[in-house]
């Protein structure tokens, strides 16, 4: 059984929201020097420096997922997670038809850039990618399944975005899977309200959008499966470092 310590929602420059020093190399030097075994690139909507960023995350000796946070018509956040490039590669391919059509204002939300594993900027998405896509819940969370991935719901009781908070339960299309709570909320406010809800399902990431808040909450698995994705089904520890000490 090998221990993971994992860091599975960090948002590059790509994301409108994320800094410009979130390169997919600075992300992955930061994710380093905290001492991670796994991370994952999870921008809005685009799956464009998460394939970009793996090759050198892996040859860096760090593990890493191909992921999006996806936004639902209902406005619901759900990460996707995938651990092979050509499934992931034809998912995004597969979200193309439901993307948004408004253009992106830079100025007001922010950049939205493609960067190489060099920190060369190669492109920019032009679609503002913090809209939603034309996919509700259950159609989102079918097409992330039919490609091999695992649904995760983010930051379930926030305000903005968490499932619970939009649409008053988790629907049924996501009843068995992992549930992420943010870094600053204690498991037992999640089941406040959801009691029925089991604890061993969650998991907990940093949402960063800056350097600094990679690591502030982690989850450590004690994974012993095959495929990096069998994780989900690991046994595992919440790291919240406002709330508990690191085991």
């Amino acid at each position: 059984m090998t221990r993971i310590r994992a860091d599975l929602h960090i948002h590059s420059v790509l994301s409108p929201c994320g800094s410009l020093e979130m390169s997919p190399r600075a992300i992955v030097h930061r994710a380093l020097e905290l001492k991670l075994h796994l991370i994952a690139i999870t921008d809005h909507n685009s799956l464009a420096n998460s394939l970009l960023a793996a090759p050198y995350a892996r040859k860096n000796g760090l593990e890493f997922l191909y992921a999006v946070e996806a936004q639902s018509i209902e406005e619901v956040h759900l990460l996707a997670y995938f651990e092979d490039e050509k499934v992931a590669e034809r998912f995004s391919a597969g979200l193309e038809p439901w993307m948004p059509t408004l253009l992106n204002n830079p100025d007001y939300f922010g950049e939205q850039l493609i960067v190489d594993q060099e920190d060369e900027i190669i492109g920019r998405e032009e679609r503002q990618l913090i809209s939603s896509l034309n996919l509700d819940i259950d159609s989102l969370t079918e097409l992330i399944v039919s490609h091999g991935g695992v649904a995760v719901p983010a930051h379930v009781s926030a305000e903005q975005f968490g499932v619970y908070r939009q649409l008053g339960m988790l629907p049924g299309c996501l009843s068995l899977n992992p549930l992420e709570i943010d870094y600053i909320t204690p498991p037992e406010e999640v089941l406040k309200i959801d009691p029925d809800v089991d604890p061993a399902r969650f998991i907990c990431s940093s949402d960063a959008h800056y350097l600094g808040d990679i690591g502030r909450g982690q989850t450590i698995f004690d994974f012993s499966g095959e495929k990096i994705l069998d994780i989900f089904h690991a046994p595992r520890v919440l790291h919240q470092p406002r709330l508990s000490p690191l085991p």
